[in-house]
């Protein structure tokens, strides 16, 4: 805009010198001072740009320098912008981190709280586990001194295992319950004299051996003490043959009232003095002599 004044001035005081000349006005000194003093103006105008543009040694032009000043600080003025629009930004980042730390902390805190509550129920869930275990155990040793009261002989022979094995937890109780069976199937007083009801047309004097185990293999639990006793009287039987049964019905008969007629019959007959159920010294005694049975 200074570079187009200035052409202005110069141009204006050429046009107007030349016409003052070509007129022959008046004053003509007085007119080309005026007219001098507008073409230095116009060729300050002009070239006042080109002025601030003084070269340095080992520095460059002042105006480049300037320049370069300028933009340095325009580029700083929209950093700052930057930075202040980013500022709420920052803080809200900033306040996010405070705010996480905060919360990681808290957790942690409830992860140890957790922790230990989890390491009380472990505890808890151990106990209980074992106070199950002790449940079941007497649970399972009640139903076994039940079912060797019921005529059990499995049962009967598990109490007398539990009774010889010094780990078991109630070895004591175990031994205590076997005995009160033993004795239960030793009394002086007991049933005998049975009738058992062969089939019509069935003559059991004609049946062996072999034929009276058959059918006391076949027959009901509460029909074995009859048929028991009733092999035991066969005396066209040989003692050998009647004491083996008796002896047999002793090892593996699955009633107890079985096994305590078989017992009451084998004790006697072998003078053993062993009570009914005292199966493993009946058959000890039954192995010895039976040799020198006939």
């Amino acid at each position: 805009m200074t570079k187009l004044i200035g052409l202005l001035f110069i141009t204006s005081a050429v046009i107007i010198a030349g016409w003052w000349v070509a007129r022959d006005c008046p004053h003509k000194n007085w007119m080309f001072a005026v007219c001098l003093l507008a073409l230095f103006s116009g060729a300050f105008l002009i070239v006042q740009d080109r002025a601030t543009e003084i070269t340095v040694k080992g520095i460059g032009t002042i105006k480049a320098a300037a320049e370069q000043a300028s933009i340095d600080a325009q580029v700083v003025r929209d950093l700052r912008e930057r930075i202040e629009a980013q500022s709420a930004t920052v803080d809200l980042v900033a306040q996010q981190a405070t705010s996480a730390k905060q919360l990681g902390e808290e957790l942690s805190q409830k992860a140890q709280v957790a922790d230990k509550k989890l390491a009380k129920l472990d505890t808890a869930l151990a106990t209980a586990q074992s106070r199950v275990g002790e449940l079941q155990e007497v649970t399972e040793f009640t139903k076994t001194v039940l079912a060797a009261q019921n005529d059990d002989r499995k049962a009967f022979d598990r109490l007398g295992t539990w009774a010889g094995d010094p780990k078991f937890r109630f070895r004591s109780e175990a031994e205590a319950a076997w005995a009160t069976v033993l004795d239960e199937h030793a009394k002086s007083l007991y049933m005998s004299g049975f009738t058992v009801p062969w089939r019509q047309g069935v003559d059991p004097t004609k049946f062996g051996i072999n034929d009276l185990r058959q059918n006391y293999a076949g027959a009901p639990v509460y029909l074995r003490p009859a048929l028991i006793e009733y092999v035991w009287k066969r005396e066209d039987i040989s003692k050998k043959d009647r004491l083996a049964f008796l002896a047999d019905v002793v090892a593996d008969d699955p009633s107890l009232h079985a096994v305590e007629y078989a017992g009451r019959f084998l004790s006697d007959a072998l003078e053993a003095k062993l009570k009914p159920l005292a199966v493993k010294e009946l058959l000890q005694v039954w192995n010895q002599k039976k040799t020198s049975v006939k």
